[in-house]
């Protein structure tokens, strides 16, 4: 059990794992969004420049050198970074995905805290570490948008979340020996119910709202276009960014990768069950499963690419108007069709 454990956090659906889709998202979006700006994107390493992003994190980790400014304190920095990384590999063994699938009443509390907490404290921590005003600068900003960002997120994926729970808490589960139940507001359980409750109306109706919020404020914990306000390199030269190089800034830039690319995988699960209509392993079902991530990270592409960089009171309240009241609004509704089904 123990060696499974370490297995899947170091391997799948672990760091080796989540590293390389983080990779392989960056490239994408680089390269969608190239084509669309018609420009070239990633080229030169790899076929079509797969091996780009890779390429690059190797770059500055071992090849470019980590520039010390005065009051910096890097190696905290870097162990914010880390524990960050570590927050998200966490959270993935909540999923289907994961050899070792950890379920439990209210585990998605569990989720909030890791990615709607701890990462967040990560970045910011991470960011003042360094000093400069154009950090600081970029920390406040960052730090507006989180106290909007994170409960629209939660709010949507609460959503699908507490749907799910109804379905089952309604349609009883019973093992060979004895009743079984499925644990409320699990992510696991959730993720393999809910395909079935888009067959109904009211239930499409709140889960495609969520979704909406969801995906908006996806792009805003990414920190791309229009939402990418914190570096503002217009701006505040590269605002959260501004003193980390070398192995810190590698460090930040797979953290930063790393969240949008589970952020995209518990979007998938939560609300469209994974693989659903297929079987977990089948490939029909790692198939859909590829189709659903492409289909998301397309959507945030085009927005990245459509829009410039709003303003700070700009960009709060479109989050406030399009994330976070879509989000209670959606769980408000999913709540009232649950009292009376």
């Amino acid at each position: 059990m123990i060696l499974e454990l370490i297995v899947s956090a170091l391997v799948f659906p672990g760091v080796l794992f989540i590293s390389a889709l983080s990779f392989f998202t960056e490239w994408y979006l680089r390269k969608s969004v190239a084509h669309m700006q018609s420009r070239m994107g990633p080229t030169y390493v790899g076929p079509i420049g797969l091996l780009q992003p890779f390429m690059d994190f190797v770059k500055l980790l071992v090849v470019k050198e980590e520039v010390k400014q005065k009051h910096s304190i890097i190696w905290l920095a870097e162990l914010f970074g880390v524990l960050g990384i570590s927050a998200i590999v966490s959270s993935l063994l909540l999923l289907p995905l994961s050899p070792i699938r950890i379920a439990a009443d209210y585990d998605f509390l569990i989720y909030v805290y890791l990615l709607g907490v701890m990462v967040p404290i990560a970045m910011v921590a991470m960011s003042l570490c360094m000093s400069n005003p154009f950090v600081s600068a970029g920390a406040s900003r960052l730090l507006s948008m989180i106290l909007i960002v994170e409960p629209a997120f939660f709010a949507g994926m609460l959503t699908p979340i507490s749907i799910a729970t109804h379905i089952s808490s309604s349609t009883p589960v019973f093992c060979e020996e004895a009743y079984c139940r499925s644990p409320p507001y699990s992510i696991f359980y959730s993720s393999i119910t809910i395909g079935s409750a888009w067959s109904n109306f009211v239930y499409a109706a709140a889960l495609i709202t969520a979704l909406a919020a969801v995906i908006v404020s996806v792009q805003a914990k990414a920190m791309l276009n229009p939402f990418n306000i914190p570096e503002a390199e217009q701006e505040l030269i590269a605002g959260i960014k501004t003193e980390f190089s070398g192995p810190l800034l590698a460090i930040f830039n797979l953290l930063h990768n790393v969240e949008l690319s589970s952020s995209i995988l518990f979007i998938i699960y939560v609300f469209l069950g994974g693989p659903y209509p297929f079987r977990h392993l089948s490939i029909q079902g790692v198939l859909v499963l590829v189709a659903k991530y492409i289909t998301i990270l397309t959507l945030v592409a085009v927005v990245r690419a459509l829009f410039g960089r709003f303003r700070v009171e700009q960009g709060v309240w479109i989050l406030i108007k399009y994330s976070l009241i879509p989000a209670i609004a959606a769980v408000a509704m999913a709540s009232l069709f649950n009292l009376y089904v």
